[in-house]
C-alpha cells in the first residue's frame, strides 16, 4: 500500500497492492472466513478493474481481472449464494475466451479459458444443469486436449486436466444413457464413445502415475479410468 501510494500512477505497484489482496483473500478463504475472503477479493477485483481501464491492451492485466471474477464467484459458491457466484464465473468465462482469441497460440492463455468452461461445468452440474454442464465440459475438454498433445504430456497439469474432463464427460453422458436421454438407436454408438474417450483419458494418465509424479489427489483418477466395470451399465 506504501508503495503504491507513493507512486499511484505506476501500473506494476497497483498489480502488486491487487496481487497482496487476492493472497490475503487466499489465506482467508483457506482457513474458512468467508468474509473476510470475500473483502479482499472485491478489492482485488476493484483494483484490476481499474488498472485494466488504464491499459485495456495488457493481456497480463485482463487475466488478473478474469482470475479476480473467478476467485469471487468461488466465494459465492463456497456460502451458497449461487446468483452471483453465476455472474462473477459468467463474467470470468467472457473475459477468459476474449484473451484466448487476442492470443489463441499462448498455451497459458488457452489453459486458463480451459479451466474457466470446466468450472462452469462443475458449476452447472451441482446446479443440477445437465445440459448446460455437458456443453462446458466438451468444450474445455477440446481445449485440454490440444495442450496435452502440444506438450506431448510433458506438463502434468495439462494431462491430468484433460484426463479429468474425459471423466466429467463420460459420467454425465453415462447418466444420460441410463435416464434414457437418448434415442435407443444411438446408444451403442454412444457407449463405444465414450468406452473409447475414456481408454484416451487412461492411456494419458497411465505414464505419469508410472513415473510417480501424480499427487496423492490425483491417483484416484487412475484406477476411476481404468476400472472394467464402469461399462456394466
Amino acid at each position: 500500500k506504501e508503495i503504491y501510494e507513493s507512486s499511484p500512477e505506476n501500473l506494476s505497484y497497483k498489480n502488486g497492492l491487487a496481487i497482496s489482496y487476492s493472497k490475503l483473500g487466499g489465506i482467508y478463504e483457506a482457513t474458512g472466513d468467508w468474509k473476510n475472503a470475500l473483502v479482499n477479493y472485491q478489492e482485488q477485483l476493484r483494483i484490476f478493474k481499474e488498472i485494466y481501464e488504464s491499459s485495456p491492451e495488457n493481456l497480463s492485466y485482463k487475466n488478473g481481472l478474469a482470475i479476480s471474477y473467478s476467485k469471487l464467484g468461488g466465494i459465492y459458491e463456497a456460502t451458497g449464494d449461487w446468483k452471483n457466484a453465476l455472474v462473477n464465473y459468467q463474467e470470468q468465462l467472457r473475459i477468459f475466451k476474449e484473451i484466448y482469441e487476442s492470443s489463441p497460440e499462448n498455451l497459458s492463455y488457452k489453459n486458463g479459458l480451459a479451466i474457466s468452461l470446466a468450472r462452469s461445468g462443475t458449476f452447472y452440474l451441482k446446479q443440477n444443469q445437465i445440459g448446460e454442464a455437458l456443453t462446458h465440459f466438451l468444450e474445455s475438454r477440446t481445449l485440454f486436449a490440444e495442450l496435452w498433445q502440444a506438450t506431448q504430456g510433458q506438463i502434468v497439469a495439462f494431462t491430468f486436466y484433460f484426463a479429468m474432463n474425459t471423466h466429467d464427460v463420460t459420467r454425465i453422458v453415462k447418466y444420460l444413457l441410463q435416464e434414457n436421454q437418448y434415442p435407443a438407436e444411438q446408444a451403442p454408438a454412444i457407449k463405444e464413445s465414450i468406452k473409447a474417450m475414456r481408454q484416451e483419458g487412461y492411456a494419458a494418465l497411465r505414464p505419469l502415475a508410472e513415473a510417480g509424479v501424480l499427487q496423492e489427489n490425483q491417483k484416484w483418477l487412475v484406477v476411476e479410468l481404468r476400472d472394467e466395470n464402469w461399462y456394466h451399465f
